[in-house]
């Protein structure tokens, strides 16, 4: 799904990408088996140079371990990090649920990567109200098959 633009990225960018990642999906404290399925689709389509930190970050999200200080990438390109933050963004929602720390966190990002709070706020905003049409849609809907 996002395949073309990960490969785009630069090595550094590309570890970030996978911390970043790592922290939303431990923001709200759990880990389910999707997420890990992700991570490690994230982390094997991004071939991190050093393999080590590929499997070091899986490692911590697996066991639910503190991951420390979120990569700084304010210095980068903005529409390279804008495209990382809408892939957060799709990450943090994914699950059809936007967790307070998960927003956190997001907030946390943005502003490492150069981002004002207004911008981030609203980014956030726009797709929690995309959420909140999704799982209004999705539960109005009556089954397709009637017992």
């Amino acid at each position: 799904m996002y395949g073309n633009y990960l490969d785009s990225l630069s090595p550094k960018e590309k570890e970030a990408m996978a911390w970043y990642v790592a922290h939303i999906i431990l923001a709200d404290g759990k880990v389910v088996h999707s997420e890990l399925e992700f991570i490690k689709q994230i982390l094997a389509k991004i071939k991190l140079e050093d393999s080590q930190t590929a499997l070091d970050i899986f490692e911590r999200v697996k066991n639910k371990q503190k991951l420390g200080a979120l990569p700084n990438l304010a210095q980068s390109d903005h529409s390279t990090v804008m495209k990382m933050f809408l892939i957060l963004l799709h990450v943090a929602v994914s699950d059809f649920n936007f967790d307070e720390q998960e927003e956190i966190v997001l907030l946390i990002i943005g502003s490492t990567i150069g981002f004002s709070e207004k911008t981030i706020e609203d980014l956030i905003g726009h797709h929690k109200a995309i959420l909140k049409i999704a799982n209004t849609d999705y539960k109005s809907r009556s089954p397709c098959v009637k017992i």
